[in-house]
């Protein structure tokens, strides 16, 4: 798709088109050139950890044949004449290349010029395959970190929804195993994709050597090992690159692999195989290799093993087990003990979180190589964190349960239970500190797509909570439209109400023009009353609304300093905005500095229902191992709840009703449970939502 002149940066490979449309050549009439995203040879394999951020260098691979020179090579790239449609692709596959060699400007005007291209033709495939690279790219060059992650996820979508469709697309599979391969493994773990890829392009290439070059299959052989290497699968890495030396003598892999510690003896110059001169380095994520384990769907939403084998499919061929078995556990009700205790310290039970611990902390050391085990305990390590009163107990135990869940998901990549326990793991972990959502992302979309091939891998209310809180996951990314087309799908298959409410809460009221209403009003009151309002919209989740809020109520606050009310919500407006930052300097400095001020403003006026208020949901909603408020949040809300059964309050009912269910959840993340099941009793008594029925009972059932 590229003029005969252009500089081409990228590495290039022989792909084979449709007899219809070649174009002619001097190597083969049914041969058409075209770029393909590379990394550099050069660049060596544990770089792929480092920022994806980083310009990428690369190297040019050209035809090796004969005599043919680079300047031959683009001699042949056309030899027709192409309309103003295809100038517009071929430009935008130019910038693309410049911009995967870190041109910023580049990836910016190829984005714009393949949506421009897909207007005209939307179903182009590999213009499809472009945008879906391109996109990465501007998550590659963004500065916000929740754009850098979007970015990415949302290229790896199109082009997975572009595999999905066209397979043996060639030249769009080295596009996506391009991405997957220089996207962060421990945020995006999709390395495997990147696996899956090369495999399937060498496997063509050695079914027929006319799809692309000897030279670009020999790349593919080294960044296959690479690959391997990353996920710490070191008999695979070895394997493909003694392969790689076997079917080539150039001194260029020879150099590189001698550094990977493998190269070629005496006797491989001979024929035979290359041996191996020292122990590969191991990488800072160090795994083990195991098989996953058969799967059966268990009515609490966990996946619980069978003790009966299955035989195991090969990889690739969808979702997979094997004949690992639970060893040294002495009945299979023992360990399904431990699930019970597992699932309670899920919904908070600290209690119960201990319990689990101790079960599955003496399970692994007696069975250290099942990996079901560890994931388990890797979970439980981390609730025990997120239940401490130590705050750095949460980053150290959430950090070292993250290494061994990813561990074992590499090594079990199809297995659906430890995608399941690292899914939610990481769904739990504050984004601003350890930036685990685009890993939730990952194994929910990969759960997802197992249950709808086969709806006996889970049961339906799993599957329709784990879709509503990837759409959460995306929320949070400011992945609004993804979150939508998640909700949406939700909507049209599950009759619960409780869905209806939580998606309404999450995408929170349309503000409509908001700006021209600001600006006509002129009285503190008004301004009050909107700043409120916006407020409670943001509380919820809406950030947009949240920055509005905060606007007006500053000002409201310097029209008049000594009112209480103003200064209250101003004060958790300016945590409202800390909650919502991608940083975790604003996070804690905006929370510190909103608590400060709204203990002042309560100081004025403590026995105000309205500012208790909003104090306790503020105070309920800042993480509680850095701010371990719960109890004093429970005491607010309990204030408001007393102050409207006594007449005090103007809170409205539902607002009543939904004070008392806040207060019941608080009871019971503090570990009281009585006052817990006594304040959702009385909710059951009072309110005729019949919503809160729904969600106390699966509270209850918990």
């Amino acid at each position: 798709m590229a003029d005969k002149n252009r500089k081409v940066p990228w590495a290039i490979g022989f792909v084979k088109k449709e007899k219809n449309n070649l174009p002619e050549t001097k190597r083969e009439k049914q041969n058409e050139i075209i770029d393909m995203n590379e990394r550099s040879l050069g660049e060596e394999a544990e770089n792929n950890q480092e920022s994806w951020g980083e310009a990428v260098k690369l190297e040019n691979f050209f035809v090796e044949d004969g005599k043919e020179t680079e300047a031959q090579v683009k001699e042949e790239l056309h030899t027709k004449e192409v309309n103003g449609t295809e100038k517009i692709l071929e430009e935008a596959i130019k910038l693309h290349d410049l911009g995967v060699a870190g041109d910023k400007k580049a990836v910016v005007e190829a984005h714009k010029l393949l949506k421009e291209f897909l207007e005209q033709e939307p179903e182009n495939v590999e213009a499809k395959g472009y945008l879906g690279s391109i996109i990465s790219l501007l998550g590659r060059d963004s500065i916000n970190p929740n754009e850098r992650m979007n970015k990415a996820l949302e290229g790896l979508k199109i082009l997975d929804q572009v595999v999905k469709i066209n397979p043996e697309n060639t030249q769009v599979r080295i596009l996506r195993a391009n991405v997957c391969y220089r996207l962060p493994e421990m945020y995006f773990h999709r390395t495997d994709t990147a696996v899956e890829d090369f495999k399937h392009m060498i496997s063509r290439y050695e079914k027929d050597q006319n799809i692309f070059t000897e030279s670009y299959y020999l790349k593919l052989l080294y960044d296959l090992g690479g690959a391997y290497k990353n996920l710490n699968r070191h008999d695979e890495a070895k394997k493909t690159w003694q392969k790689l030396l076997e079917v080539t003598s150039d001194e260029k892999y020879i150099k590189l692999l001698k550094k990977e510690g493998i190269t070629k003896s005496k006797k491989d110059k001979k024929g035979e195989k290359a041996d191996i001169i020292q122990e590969l380095p191991v990488t800072k994520e160090v795994d083990l290799i195991v098989k996953p384990l058969e799967e059966e769907p268990l009515s609490n939403g966990e996946i619980i093993k069978s003790d009966e084998p299955i035989a195991a499919q090969k990889d690739g061929d969808g979702f997979y087990e094997d004949e690992q078995k639970f060893s040294n556990l002495e009945t299979k009700e023992s360990f399904s003990e431990g699930i019970k205790l597992y699932m309670a310290a899920k919904t908070g039970d600290k209690e119960a979180t201990g319990k689990a611990f101790d079960y599955f902390n003496k399970a692994n050391k007696a069975n250290p190589d099942n990996d079901l085990i560890t994931a388990y305990y890797a979970d439980c390590l981390s609730m025990t964190g997120r239940d401490s009163k130590i705050s750095s107990n949460l980053f150290v135990n959430a950090i070292k349960a993250a290494k061994l869940l990813d561990k074992v998901a590499n090594d079990n990549p199809k297995n659906m239970t430890i995608r399941l326990i690292r899914a939610y793991q990481s769904f739990r972990l504050p984004e601003s500190f350890f930036r685990r959502t685009a890993t939730a992302i990952t194994d929910f979309e990969f759960i997802i797509q197992g249950y709808e091939e086969n709806e006996q891998l889970l049961d339906r209310d799993t599957y329709w909570q784990i879709l509503y809180d990837l759409g959460v996951c995306y929320k949070r990314l400011d992945m609004d439209d993804q979150a939508e087309e998640t909700w949406d799908k939700l909507l049209a298959q599950t009759p619960y109400d409780k869905y209806h409410n939580l998606i309404q809460e999450q995408l929170g009221a349309d503000l409509g023009d908001i700006d021209t209403k600001i600006a006509s009003m002129h009285s503190k009151e008004d301004l009050l009353t909107e700043g409120i309002r916006l407020h409670d919209i943001g509380v919820a989740g809406h950030k947009a609304a949240v920055q509005k809020a905060h606007a007006i109520l500053e000002k409201v606050h310097e029209m008049d300093p000594d009112d209480p009310i103003a200064l209250g919500y101003y004060a958790s407006s300016i945590a409202l905005l800390g909650r919502d930052a991608n940083d975790p300097n604003t996070m804690f400095g905006n929370a510190i500095q909103g608590l400060k001020m709204l203990k002042k403003a309560i100081s004025k006026d403590n026995t105000n229902p309205q500012l208790r208020l909003l104090r306790g949901y503020l105070f309920a909603s800042l993480p509680e191992a850095f701010f371990p408020l719960a109890d004093k949040a429970a005491k607010d809300l309990k204030f408001v709840k007393n102050a409207f059964e006594q007449g005090k309050s103007k809170i409205s009912e539902e607002l009543y009703w939904r004070v008392i269910y806040d207060l019941g959840a608080l009871y019971k993340r503090t570990g009281d449970y009585k006052r817990s099941q006594k304040a959702w009793k009385q909710l059951l008594e009072v309110a005729s939502d019949p919503s809160y029925r729904e969600l106390v009972d699966i509270d209850i059932e918990e």
